[in-house]
């Protein structure tokens, strides 16, 4: 697995350049508790505290996929939910073949602006889980779903079966999935255990994994080990910090916008899938 220790400081240091001041913060605490991804103010501060951290988990994904991957020239990759689409450097740090990527997101993301640059291979998407066809997938052999299953299932009843649905149509005889799920904490379940609404509609088209589909799993032996520990690169600029002058006040005891980064594996929570038809 390779861990693009500049890609982690370009990130942190391009968004501490335009951090949000103590008042936008203000504005921001309470995103964080139901996501206003659409906020600017909120993508920046997202970007600081998960982007390295997501972008280590997506390494070890985007490693592990292309160990699998021997035999194929070329891959077409669709990234759902995709955010800031740091799964595209992990895939670009980590995946030994040429890759097309589609970023499939209905928000639109801003601060992908500030985002270190991208190659002729990647492209945008503005459609949600529910406008994406089975043509738009017809020629897709991995999907990554970072950290989206949960926001895509909520977005309504049944949404996830009928894209599983639109997923299992395909002619192609081997697909992969690349799930990076929500987690309330190291050794227990994934805030949400959807893909198995995505399995069903993929059994029922002929398709089948020997991979676990139920549950995830985590990079490192040690609940709690740090970030660096299982990779040496994985290092966060020690200058920057999420500040506010007024988080020893009262009312900011509990505030989301100023917490830590991410630099410990305990909200890892992940798993890779490879179908046969």
């Amino acid at each position: 697995m390779y861990v693009d220790s500049k890609f982690i400081s370009d990130v942190v240091n391009g968004f501490a350049e335009v951090c949000p001041g103590d008042s936008q913060l203000c504005v921001a605490k309470d995103m964080f508790g139901a996501p206003n991804y659409a906020s600017e103010v909120f993508q920046y501060v997202y970007a600081m505290r998960y982007v390295p951290a997501y972008y280590f988990e997506y390494c070890v994904l985007a490693s592990e996929l292309s160990s699998r991957v021997k035999g194929y020239a070329h891959l077409n990759v669709a990234s759902i939910g995709a955010g800031l689409c740091q799964d595209y450097y992990a895939l670009r740090d980590n995946v030994k073949i040429p890759f097309t990527y589609s970023a499939y997101d209905a928000v639109q993301w801003a601060a992908r602006a500030r985002m270190p640059p991208v190659g002729d291979n990647f492209n945008i998407v503005a459609k949600s889980a529910q406008k994406i066809s089975a043509g738009d997938l017809a020629d897709v052999d991995v999907y990554f779903f970072p950290k989206s299953l949960s926001d895509i299932a909520g977005s309504g009843n049944g949404v996830l079966s009928a894209f599983g649905g639109n997923i299992a149509a395909t002619k192609k005889k081997r697909l992969f999935f690349l799930v990076s799920y929500v987690s309330a904490g190291i050794n227990k379940s994934p805030a949400s255990q959807d893909f198995s609404d995505i399995d069903k509609a993929l059994t029922a088209a002929g398709f089948s994994t020997t991979d676990q589909v139920r549950g995830s799993f985590y990079r490192g032996d040690k609940n709690g080990e740090g970030l660096r520990a299982l990779h040496q690169n994985f290092i966060y600029p020690s200058n920057v910090k999420i500040s506010c002058s007024s988080q020893d006040g009262l009312k900011c005891i509990k505030c989301d916008a100023i917490k830590s980064p991410i630099y410990k594996n305990t909200h890892m929570s992940f798993s890779i899938m490879e179908y046969t038809k």
